[in-house]
C-alpha cells in the first residue's frame, strides 16, 4: 500500500466510520486516483488529481458514463459531498465554489 493509498484510507475510515469500504483505489502514472466508496444500498465514485476532481453517487447500473455529477477543487470536497449524501444531509456545497452542488441520484422507493 502506497503513502498516498494509506492516506486516503484514513481520511475515509475518519469521516465515513467503519460501515464504508474503500473497495478499489487506483494510482494511475500520471498522479491520478480514482476511488471506490460502498456503503450499505450505495456507492460513490471519486476521481481526480490536484485541484479537479469528480464525484458521482449511484450510477445507474447500465449508464453510459459521461463525465462526473459534480466537481470539487480537492479530494476532501469530494468525499465531504460524498459523505452529505451518505447521511442524508442537505446537497453539499463545495468549498471553494459556492455555487457548486449535488444532488441525490438515488430514487427513493
Amino acid at each position: 500500500m502506497s503513502e498516498r493509498e494509506r492516506d486516503v484510507t484514513h481520511k475515509v475510515r475518519a469521516l465515513f466510520g467503519p460501515r464504508t469500504a474503500l473497495s478499489s483505489f487506483t494510482e494511475f502514472p500520471s498522479g491520478a486516483i480514482s476511488l471506490l466508496l460502498r456503503w450499505p444500498g450505495h456507492f460513490a465514485v471519486i476521481q481526480g488529481k490536484d485541484n479537479d476532481w469528480g464525484l458521482s453517487i449511484d450510477i445507474p447500473e447500465g449508464e453510459t458514463y459521461t463525465g462526473p455529477d459534480r466537481t470539487f477543487t480537492c479530494l476532501d470536497d469530494a468525499l465531504r459531498a460524498a459523505h452529505a449524501m451518505k447521511v442524508g444531509d442537505a446537497p453539499a456545497k463545495a468549498s471553494g465554489d459556492p455555487q457548486s452542488s449535488i444532488t441525490d441520484r438515488v430514487s427513493e422507493a
